[in-house]
């Protein structure tokens, strides 16, 4: 339970929901802009059941997010897209491609499934 002298310090503690997305998989998650994404991508951990070092998070300008800081910090907005990648299996640092297939249900249209997201660790 959230201690009472937090909502006295913190009184608009801005609850925003991110849409996480690899290929057909959407996950959305309700976040508080001021939680640090290291936090979010354990939810998202456990919501994909992959180890926490096995996730990177991108923009959508295919940009590796800090995890130290937060969401806020980030420049993320209500209902913005988040792309994660899986680390490529038995490999020290190569990473997935972001490759998310567009439904009719997209909003967005989005489909990058050409970018490239091999980058090494953080």
């Amino acid at each position: 339970q959230v201690p009472l002298a937090f909502f006295t310090k913190h009184p608009k503690v801005l609850t925003m929901y991110l849409r996480f997305k690899r290929q057909k998989t959407t996950v959305f998650l309700s976040c508080q802009a001021n939680e640090d994404l290291e936090i979010v991508k354990q939810r998202l951990s456990d919501a994909t059941n992959q180890p926490i070092s096995d996730i990177q998070l991108r923009s959508g300008e295919n940009e590796l997010l800090d995890e130290e800081k937060t969401l806020t910090e980030q420049g993320l907005h209500q209902d913005d897209v988040i792309y994660f990648v899986f680390k490529v299996p038995d490999s020290v640092d190569d990473w997935e491609e972001i490759a998310v297939q567009s439904t009719d249900n997209d909003n967005n249209g989005n489909n990058n499934s050409n970018k490239n997201s091999k980058s090494g660790k953080k």
